[in-house]
């Protein structure tokens, strides 16, 4: 098997969704400064509904064109033509759905404030949809290099945008946070424009509808189960502001608890969460044409990310939030911190989910995390209304909620995934990851409290990333993940 087609692949997705989610971190803390909590719970409330109605574009459907492509890779072109005939007309349809019932979706929310960011939005559905087509059909080829750029584009033209938009409207947060929402369109298509350059230079050639066409519905067979999936995850996000600020709303504040855990949490979570998704998008190809020492390669690559974060982010959740937070009053910051330590769980549960449902694509079983996913959504609805009640648990809930559903679902999943793949390979990896991270976090922990303060946090944090690069590279996992054997082939793991 190539170098390239997981480890290289999955580092060049990796490091894209790192800068990307960087630049969206450093975006997100004078954002929070300039629109505040109730700005940030605005402009997030239109994430759940936006997320949901391009998740077959976003999400699904990169993946399934990618398996097409890797499978099929002669039909390439004819392939990304019909995907892109069929999801540019559901993009359209969605950003006319959510320019129209945007104001109405508010109001069931519970603040028909955002009506307006909705607007602002809605183009981007459509945007998204021709994205993904065009990062399916490079991802299909290995080719992952536009897929991380494209990345990056949208998260550097939405921080310049965004915050000269809302430094010109921070008089007014529902201005501002409409503003916030506008970027998001803005990035989109400055996204757009580089990969329809891309496409162009790479000699792609347009199809003739006369041609002999690959089906649509062969297309459809693999994208819908994948899309629906997908949508699972972001219909989560949309039941939780529902259940948090309609069950929280008794209390007061709910919008701004909602805008600390759905944004300011989150943004800490997602960055390496995104990493890990390199090994999601880099193995799908590999593992469609039959290489299934990319499997184990997938999951050893996940686990290098997530777990050393999951545990960080356990042990320095108030660190974290202070250090990037500063602008939060106290009491958002002593939130923002007990809701992270209960969240970072999801890291390693999500970025192993992400994972684990590619690999099942990529082996023809893309129907099993339809339903998985869907019976973690009545489970993770079911608790959240349950925990969020609890006067003595509230918000915390959510996360908690959120936790043990993506943990049902998993379970299940990996099962299916590691079919006729060594466990005890997976097993010893994973193993060797939870060792080294908690060696580094825990060393960390009390050098730490021994000195404290903010440049002892920042360079024993630096450290502990060292040391933990340094033991799984002697220990194996990392060391696994890249080696070659002469002439470019990775040594393989038998199944």
């Amino acid at each position: 098997m190539k170098t390239r087609s997981v480890a290289r692949g999955a580092v060049t997705v990796a490091i894209g969704g790192l800068v990307s989610k960087i630049i969206g971190a450093a975006y997100r803390l004078p954002l929070t400064n300039l629109i505040g909590a109730e700005g940030i719970g605005l402009y997030q409330m239109v994430f759940p509904v936006y997320c949901a109605l391009l998740t077959f574009s976003s999400t699904g459907l990169p993946s399934a064109i990618s398996k097409l492509v890797g499978e099929n890779e002669e039909n390439a072109d004819k392939i990304f033509s019909r995907s892109l005939m069929l999801f540019g007309t559901i993009g359209m349809v969605g950003s006319a759905l959510m320019l129209v019932l945007g104001g109405f979706i508010s109001e069931i929310q519970g603040n028909a404030s955002a009506g307006a960011c909705y607007r602002a939005m809605s183009p981007s559905v459509f945007t998204v949809s021709v994205i993904s087509c065009v990062r399916g059909y490079f991802q299909g080829r290995s080719d992952m290099r536009p897929t991380a750029v494209s990345q990056i584009t949208e998260q550097a033209v939405k921080t310049v945008f965004g915050l000269t938009a809302c430094y010109f409207f921070a008089y007014d947060v529902k201005k501002a946070a409409t503003a916030a929402a506008l970027a998001v369109t803005v990035s989109e298509v400055a996204a757009l424009i580089y990969l329809l350059i891309k496409l162009r230079i790479s000699g792609y050639k347009k199809q003739k509808f006369a041609e002999k066409p690959i089906g649509f519905g062969k297309i459809l067979a693999l994208t819908v189960p994948v899309g629906l999936a997908a949508f699972m995850l972001p219909l989560g996000h949309f039941a939780d502001s529902f259940i948090i600020i309609n069950v929280l709303g008794r209390n007061g504040g709910a919008t701004e608890l909602y805008g600390i855990y759905s944004g300011s949490v989150a943004a800490l979570t997602g960055v390496p969460v995104a990493v890990a998704y390199g090994a999601a998008v880099a193995c799908v190809p590999a593992i469609s044409r039959g290489e299934n020492s990319a499997i184990t390669d997938a999951l050893r690559f996940t686990g290098l990310i997530c777990i050393p974060f999951t545990l960080f982010f356990t042990f320095f959740a108030k660190e974290c939030i202070d250090l990037t937070y500063g602008g939060m009053n106290a009491l958002q910051r002593f939130n923002a911190a007990q809701i992270l330590g209960v969240d970072a769980i999801s890291v390693t549960l999500l970025s192993f989910l992400q994972t684990v449902n590619a690999i099942l694509v990529a082996r023809g079983k893309q129907r099993l995390p339809v339903y998985t996913l869907a019976g973690a959504l009545i489970v993770r609805a079911a608790l959240c209304a349950w925990f969020c009640s609890i006067s003595s648990v509230g918000i915390i809930g959510a996360p908690a909620a959120a936790n043990l559903s993506l943990a049902f679902a998993l379970a299940i999943n990996i099962v299916h995934a590691l079919e006729n793949v060594s466990l005890t390979v997976v097993l010893n990896d994973i193993t060797k990851c939870v060792v080294c991270s908690l060696i580094c976090v825990l060393a960390g922990f009390y050098v730490y409290n021994a000195i404290g303060g903010v440049v002892a946090f920042v360079c024993f944090s630096a450290a502990s990333a060292a040391c933990y690069v340094f033991l799984t590279y002697i220990f194996g996992p990392l060391k696994e993940t890249f080696r070659v054997r002469p002439g470019g082939k990775k040594k393989s793991v038998s199944a």
